[in-house]
């Protein structure tokens, strides 16, 4: 008990370098948890749209960038259902573009839109609050997420300018736990498909029977030889096909080890002039029979508690970051504002990890001090 008192007392004892140490940590720290705690939830919630839907693989453009890019022609869809342990296979045009208010058309917002049929999961499982679901044709009529509604100020009965501004009526809202179904727009397809320009769609999802789910690997590659054009993934791999999620967690990396890097400098630096400000009392220390590794863990006790606490600020400033950037419209109609403990728990760890490294060279300096510096030392 007494030797983390002492710990205590060193840092007290230099409050401002300390404070200032630990803000350094905390900045780290928040950076790096509410990046990937945005990136990581993201990522969930695209996973379990498939996945709600009961939908198995996604059949994709071999020659494609991303879940949103890629033109396959629709037929494929037949030859897909042929294949032995298939049983669903429907075709989705997946969009990404401005949604505007025909009243304002200054102000737009990006929105993901999803061109689907009746008889999709994607329609048969929604939950419609209020109006009606769409009717399959050509009709360019929508139905939204309650969430990206109340964001726009949107009812049945309102419309909105998408896709090259054409106008579509909003006929009706659903609701969706989904962070991503619940900003998303449905459309007819085929009335996608006129605005889009184009008789393509972006993918096919496809619904196994159990022997296909048991036998999922020859099932993928029958798929993939009926063209070279389509390439197939399962539904927890189709995170990784995203262009976007590739470039926020290039993104988050680089600005996370930028913040890393200054954190790690600012407790290399705190440690280094605690130690040669301490020169006196180590060397006391080390007279009075303190042992050589009881000095290097003073200093690592001294470090890790401040990346503790640290971490501990850096957590709370992550979960209020990611809260604020939820009353920007833009933004947080694309975030839950929710922080997965896996995400926590990796910030923390890697704080740590931060004043174990930080602190084992000012520990080893620390250690091989000899008593007699002490004496030397003015």
């Amino acid at each position: 008990m007494w030797f983390t008192t002492f710990i205590f007392a060193n840092l007290w004892g230099r409050r401002t370098r300390s404070g200032l140490t630990l803000l350094g940590v905390a900045i780290a720290v928040a950076v790096i948890v509410a990046m990937f705690g945005v990136v990581k939830d993201f990522e969930n919630s695209l996973t379990a749209m498939y996945l709600e839907n009961g939908y198995d693989l996604v059949v994709m453009d071999s020659g494609s960038m991303g879940i949103d890019d890629g033109a396959l022609d629709e037929s494929f869809a037949a030859k897909i259902r042929t294949v032995a342990g298939v049983q669903e296979t429907h075709p989705v045009l997946l969009l990404y573009s401005s949604a505007k208010d025909p009243q304002t058309p200054g102000r737009q917002t990006m929105v993901s839109m999803q061109g689907i049929r009746c008889d999709s999961p994607d329609a048969r499982n929604l939950e419609i609050t209020s109006g009606r679901m769409f009717v399959d044709g050509e009709k360019p009529e929508i139905v939204i997420g309650e969430r990206l509604g109340d964001t726009l100020g949107k009812k049945p009965g309102d419309s909105l300018l998408l896709i090259e501004d054409h106008k579509f009526d909003i006929v009706g809202v659903f609701r969706s736990k989904n962070m991503i179904i619940a900003n998303s727009i449905l459309i007819p397809l085929d009335a996608m498909k006129i605005a889009n320009g184009a008789e393509e769609v972006t993918q096919f999802l496809v619904i196994l029977d159990p022997k296909g789910r048991a036998d999922m690997p020859r099932v993928q590659s029958e798929i993939r030889a009926i063209d070279d054009q389509l390439k197939v993934y399962p539904v927890r791999e189709i995170v990784d096909q995203s262009q976007e999620i590739r470039g926020v967690r290039a993104f988050s990396w680089v600005t996370s080890s930028i913040a890393l890097l200054i954190g790690s400098i600012g407790m290399l630096n705190t440690l280094m002039m605690s130690v040669f400000e301490r020169t006196r009392e180590i060397a006391t220390l080390r007279a009075i029979g303190w042992r050589r590794w009881r000095i290097a863990v003073l200093i690592l006790g001294e470090s890790t508690l401040l990346c503790a606490l640290g971490a501990g600020l850096g957590i709370l400033g992550a979960v209020l970051m990611v809260r604020g950037l939820m009353l920007f419209p833009d933004v947080g109609h694309l975030i839950s504002g929710r922080i997965s403990l896996e995400v926590i728990l990796k910030g923390f760890a890697l704080a740590l990890s931060l004043g174990l490294l930080g602190g084992l060279y000012p520990a080893w300096l620390a250690a091989r001090m000899a008593p007699v510096e002490g004496l030397r030392h003015d």
